[in-house]
């Protein structure tokens, strides 16, 4: 092989290292976009904000319903005494 021009080597074992065989043969070449991470990235904040605020309106819920009972159980306890 010593004989061999670089011309000869690279079409001889050009298609080793040929970028279009890498991916298990020819074809266009493309680059992969994830549609998953894209809509993990738009989806993921929406999802957050609508989770603070019904957390958020669960607290206040609570609250209101809460307030008028432990008012009457704090008067109830203190008309016993």
């Amino acid at each position: 092989m010593s004989g061999a021009s670089p011309t000869a080597f690279r079409r001889r074992f050009g298609a080793l290292s040929s970028p279009s065989r890498r991916s298990g043969g020819g074809g266009a070449f493309r680059t992969h976009v994830s549609k998953e991470a894209t809509t993990v990235v738009v989806l993921a904040p929406v999802v957050l904000i609508g989770g603070i605020v019904l957390f958020c309106w669960l607290i206040f819920s609570v609250a209101i319903y809460a307030l008028p009972i432990m008012t009457g159980i704090a008067v109830a306890l203190w008309t016993i005494e």
